[in-house]
Formats: C-alpha cells, sequence, structure tokens
C-alpha cells in the first residue's frame, strides 16, 4: 500500500493522459511501498507496481516542479522508472526547508 504522500505525488508526476501516464494511475490503488526513507527536506522510496508497464519509456525520469504555501521555496517530486515493475520516488523542499507533509492537491501549483 502506497502512503498518501507517494499516491499524491505519482498523481501530480503522472497527471497526463498519455498511455504511461494512464497505466501508472491505474495502478496506484494496488502498488506497494518498500523502502520508504524521510529525508528532512522529504522523502525517498521504492514503489512496486502489481503489473508490469507494457513498455519502458525512452525518457525514464519524470519531475513535477511545484509552488504551495507551505514551502517558502517551493519543491518538486521526482520519479524514475526503474524497470517495468519498480519506480524510485523522490520529493525534495527546495531551499533546505522542512518537509511538511502536505496532502491537499488543489494548493500546488506548478512552476517552470
Amino acid at each position: 500500500m502506497l502512503r498518501q504522500q507517494e499516491k499524491l505525488a505519482l498523481e501530480l508526476i503522472f497527471r497526463g493522459k498519455d498511455k504511461l501516464c494512464s497505466e501508472i494511475n491505474e495502478q496506484i490503488g494496488g502498488a506497494e511501498s518498500v523502502g520508504w526513507e524521510e529525508t528532512g527536506v522529504g522523502f525517498y522510496s521504492t514503489i512496486l507496481l502489481k503489473s508490469p508497464l507494457s513498455e519502458i519509456p525512452h525518457v525514464r525520469m519524470w519531475e513535477y516542479n511545484f509552488s504551495h504555501p507551505d514551502f517558502p521555496h517551493g519543491g518538486s517530486y521526482m520519479c524514475t522508472i526503474i524497470s517495468e515493475s519498480e519506480l524510485e520516488l523522490e520529493a525534495v523542499a527546495f531551499g533546505g526547508a522542512d518537509w511538511p507533509n502536505p496532502n491537499d492537491s488543489k494548493l500546488f501549483e506548478e512552476i517552470g
């Protein structure tokens, strides 16, 4: 099972309508989080998908840079596709700010 922060990050990163985004969004409910680590300025985790992706894209690193009222300098969610069934997810608050554990997707605004 994924933590709320992981679900939010994946939904924001893969918010598009293309095949990859659709496949990942369909699997969020059945994905499993392993190796969760809080870093102080964010978190890092490995996510195992229940079913393999139909193909690995040429671009393997995806990100969502954002502004948010609880982040003085903004932040970023990053996801690297390691294999057909494994994702690495990282969250970072820019400027070294403490990670405030946001969970309302309406407060995020994409930057950059």
